[in-house]
């Protein structure tokens, strides 16, 4: 396609159409800035002002990333920056916050999910972790299709990044910032009467500050007195998902939620189009 007007950050862009050898159709856009060409690759079906934006994002920014030098004069540390600076510009997160009281079996969720472990003993979460961490992210750099990987952090090419909160309400002052950056709020309890009304007022305490997109999950579906998570979505007025954190042959049936949350997010175009590096 011929070159497209410019914000003036860059002088030059264009949008093309690329045929790998392995038959992968990609849509690339080519930015040039300070005599240095930027080329974004993604796939067939993302929209063409995104790729573009994020040309044009990478090209404006980069040379204040590396202080003007070469990439090949760079340290470690500053082609670190470079790859943290890329990935957000690049790669489509969907952020998961799990959040809600203690002792309800985040933490155990997010071993689960994560690891694809059972927690062996209950331990205090005393701080927000995060899965996965930076250097898996890196390592996405060097895959051409990022849908042929098998990892449970991704999926239509995207990058899910799951956060787990401490649930004491000690620390609920944390909870507002990874709240409103959060593009899934999942609220965690435990199935009983008493676990759905202290769900309850988490929900009343954070109004305003959750995410547009709420899920919850029932955990202590085995226990015997166990409300069914119809009932729970009902009250809660939240899709409700039944799960026993302790049964290590739920893995899969959690990472498949996190990926039907996200695909319902990507077709309702609540997250940025489908993006390869």
């Amino acid at each position: 396609m011929p070159s497209l007007a410019v914000d003036g950050r860059v002088s030059h862009l264009a949008l093309v159409e690329w045929v790998l050898p392995n038959g992968v159709r990609l849509k690339c856009a080519v930015a040039r800035s300070s005599g240095v060409y930027t080329l974004v690759a993604a796939d067939e079906l993302e929209r063409d002002d995104s790729v573009l934006e994020k040309a044009v994002n990478i090209a404006a920014g980069l040379r204040s990333v590396t202080n003007g030098k070469p990439l090949t004069r760079l340290s470690r540390h500053e082609k670190r920056n470079v790859v943290v600076f890329v990935n957000e510009q690049c790669l489509d997160y969907v952020r998961f916050v799990l959040f809600g009281v203690e002792r309800t079996g985040k933490s155990s969720i997010f071993s689960l999910a994560s690891r694809g472990m059972l927690r062996p003993e209950y331990i205090p979460t005393r701080r927000p972790v995060v899965a996965p961490h930076f250097a898996r992210f890196s390592d996405l750099l060097e895959i051409d299709d990022l849908s042929s990987t098998d990892q449970w952090f991704l999926v239509a090419n995207r990058v899910l990044t799951l956060y787990d909160l401490p649930g004491s309400r000690e620390y609920w002052r944390l909870w507002s910032s990874y709240l409103k950056r959060a593009d899934v709020g999942v609220l965690v309890l435990r199935s009983t009467r008493r676990g759905i009304a202290r769900a309850q007022v988490v929900l009343k305490r954070f109004r305003g500050q959750l995410p547009s997109l709420l899920v919850a999950i029932a955990n202590y579906q085995d226990a015997a007195d166990a409300v069914p998570p119809m009932v729970i979505e009902r009250i809660l007025g939240l899709r409700t998902y039944g799960m026993v954190a302790t049964d290590f042959d739920r893995v899969d049936q959690i990472r498949d939620m996190l990926k039907t949350v996200a695909i319902t997010m990507f077709q309702s175009n609540s997250v940025g189009g489908t993006s390869l590096i």
